[in-house]
Order: C-alpha cells, then structure tokens, then sequence
C-alpha cells in the first residue's frame, strides 16, 4: 500500500516557530478584549472618531493659520468629562468669559499651545479663533499693570520716571479687606484694584468701573 505524505504548512510552521501556545492564547484573548471593549462602549467610539474627524477638517482650514506640527487638546462644551456647562465656563472669569461668550453647549473646543479654536459642527462654523485664556490672561495682566501705573503718575503718587511693576489684586471680598484695616478700605468695593507700589511705598485703590483713584496712601497706613 503506498502512504500517503501530509505536506506541513510552511506559514503555519513559522508561526509556531515564533510563538508558543500560550503566546498565541493571550494574543486571542487580547483580541477578544479589545473586539468586546468597542462593542460595549460604541458611544466612546464614536466621539473618538468624532474627534478625529474634527480634527482633521479643521487642520485642513489653511485660514485659521493653526500650528502645523501640533495635535491639539479636544474637548466638547458641557459633556461634564473634559469642559463644563457653558453658563459655568463663562462664570469662570472675565477671560473665559468673553473667550465664550459666543460658545454653546457641544461646541467642540480645540487647544493648542498659542492658539483656540471653538467649533460648531452643526453649523459647521467656527466661533471663536484667537488667543488662548492663558495668553488673554497676560495681555490683560500688562495692560492692568499699565493702568494703574499711568493713573499712578497722573495723580503724582509716584514720579513720572517710575519704571518698577507694582503689586496689583483684585479685590473678591471687600470685607475681609476692611478687617485688615478699616479706615483706609472703608470704600473699597469688589472688582477695585489694589495697587502697591515701592520707592515710595504707596498703595492705591483704583475703580476701573468709574476710571478713578479711591484712596491712595503709604504701605505702612494702609496695612497693619
């Protein structure tokens, strides 16, 4: 009787060349993991690709001159993951206030390092392409410092060839800066800025809400 030869697969017999049964065994269960994990969270799925898809249109848009060789940090207005509720965000501060103020709930907000982009897929309409809050926040820092140092001089306070930055604060809570000293914040009100200069050591209260100077007087009157 002639037998009968059973040729070997040769891909077969590399494959098991490489790995051994029990390699093989978690490769499958791996798989199986990953195939259950996209078939139990579709949701998750989908606003990945979202993402992705966002991404990449608005990379594409060559006039909102974005950072080429950046990927950005995506995020959906009021998902409650990433970024809250819109009315939250604008309570935030006054930046992100008016950053936001044209922003609604599922707008898609894309970070970078200089730059913000909000998104609105519905309209398919870009909200707001600026600065980040980080940088607002700056410009509005330089310019406050500007302020009150010009009133400063305008008031002669301070000599007209003063070149140092003051201390500069905002006041949130009136009354526990009338527990620091009474007399000298009796006025004070919440949103005033609180100056300190030195060489000479003056302090300033300053009103941007009605350009003028409050009170002003030496470091060691106005605090304790």
């Amino acid at each position: 009787m002639q037998s009968t030869e059973i040729k070997s697969n040769p891909i077969l017999s590399i494959v098991k060349g490489l790995f051994s049964v029990n390699t093989l065994v978690s490769i499958v269960l791996i798989l199986q993991l990953i195939f259950l994990y996209f078939l139990l969270n579709p949701i998750n799925v989908f606003n990945q690709l979202s993402s992705v898809n966002i991404i990449n249109k608005i990379s594409a848009n060559k006039d909102l001159a974005l950072p080429v060789t950046e990927l950005p940090q995506i995020g959906v207005i009021g998902d409650g993951v990433k970024l809250k509720g819109i009315d939250e965000i604008k309570k935030e501060n006054q930046v992100d206030g008016e950053i936001y103020k044209n922003a609604a709930n599922g707008d898609y907000v894309l970070g970078y390092s200089t730059k913000l982009v909000i998104y609105r897929p519905s309209t398919d309409a870009v909200i707001y392409n600026g600065a980040t809050p980080q940088m607002k926040l700056q410009e509005t820092q330089g310019a406050i410092l500007g302020l009150v140092v010009k009133k400063a001089k305008d008031a002669k306070l301070i000599p007209a060839e003063y070149n140092t930055a003051p201390q500069v604060s905002i006041v949130t809570n009136p009354d526990e800066m009338k527990k620091v000293n009474a007399d000298f914040y009796a006025l004070v009100a919440k949103d005033d800025l609180v100056a300190s200069f030195s060489n000479p050591s003056v302090v300033m209260i300053y009103r941007p809400s009605e350009d003028k100077i409050i009170k002003s007087g030496t470091i060691q009157v106005a605090i304790r």
